[in-house]
């Protein structure tokens, strides 16, 4: 009788279980497909120039940097049709994310195509920034590549000593930049500062021989617009002639003839862009305008020689060109 009366008891229990249980699947379910979806993985297209060394260092930082972020990373390589450098037909803007821009090839690209994301400039000159040629008419969010005039100084104080006297070629229309605001700087690192108004390439030669007799160093900037391989060229020649020494912006214008380079860690660059593309995801804004945090130093031994210049005991992070 009690092994009947608990069977009788255990029936309805087992079926008022399953009851319950089936309920709470069918509520879950039909929960389910009320809530909305889940977002999808933000993506991170990144848009550069293919076969430009710096452009290539800047993109291995780049992706090292944000190696196991939480986003799809897609590289779209910049296409040549005639004279004008396109985006690839394979480009499509992300929903919702981030477009990175190495270099003002990409920058100036993306600047003509209707983007619903932010984009990130990265490996970007300040001057072609503030102008606005490369943002359209977006906010611009930039890591620029320029030399800050205080991390030059240090630099120069470490190799030459003592040399105090500066000359700069400078672009009147660069935005950003006044002679009385180098020369404020400047001073306030130990430099004396000269400057040289240049606009067009046929100018620079004059410019830089104005500079002969007042100053240590010229220190060229980078700018397109006055520099071009025939220019380089006049001016290296008219360097060793004049014995008046120049401070590059590149490794290359150093192997070239300058006697000195102060220029952005490329590959540093592109860690400092992760970094900024982290902080984004991780909704904080993008900076509006970076400077690059770590620079490399070149030195022609071969000019040094020529110019009779002695730098100080070097350090060896400082590459030498012979």
């Amino acid at each position: 009788f009690m092994s009947s009366l608990l069977a009788t008891e255990n029936m309805p229990l087992s079926g008022i279980g399953l009851a319950a249980c089936g309920g709470l699947s069918t509520r879950l379910f039909f929960a389910a497909l009320l809530m909305p979806p889940l977002p999808a993985q933000p993506t991170v297209a990144i848009v550069t120039m293919p076969d430009v060394e710096a452009y290539a260092e800047a993109l291995d930082g780049l992706k090292s940097g944000l190696a196991g972020a939480s986003a799809e990373i897609r590289v779209f390589q910049l296409e040549k049709r005639g004279n004008k450098t396109n985006l690839p037909a394979s480009f499509v803007a992300p929903q919702h994310g981030l477009v990175i821009a190495i270099g003002s090839e990409a920058a100036l690209a993306l600047s003509q195509i209707p983007l619903d994301v932010p984009v990130l400039g990265t490996m970007i000159l300040r001057s072609d920034a503030d102008s606005g040629k490369t943002a359209g008419n977006r906010t611009p969010a930039t890591i620029a590549l320029d030399v800050p005039i205080d991390a030059l100084a240090d630099r120069l104080k470490e190799v030459f000593p003592g040399k105090t006297r500066l000359g700069i070629i400078l672009n009147p229309a660069w935005p950003g930049l006044s002679s009385a605001g180098l020369q404020a700087l400047a001073k306030q690192h130990g430099l004396a500062v000269h400057i040289a108004m240049c606009s067009r390439a046929e100018e620079v030669l004059a410019a830089f021989l104005s500079l002969k007799g007042q100053v240590d160093f010229v220190w060229c900037l980078p700018d397109n617009s006055v520099y071009n391989s025939v220019t380089v060229q006049a001016l290296l020649l008219a360097s060793l002639n004049n014995r008046l020494p120049i401070i590059g912006f590149s490794s290359s214008f150093v192997r070239a003839g300058a006697l000195m380079g102060v220029y952005p860690d490329f590959r540093e660059v592109g860690m400092q862009t992760a970094e900024a593309v982290r902080n984004y995801l991780a909704g904080r804004p993008l900076p509006t305008l970076e400077t690059p945090r770590v620079f490399r130093v070149a030195v022609n031994q071969r000019v040094e020689r020529l110019l009779g210049v002695q730098p100080s005991v070097l350090k060896k992070e400082v590459a030498l060109f012979r």
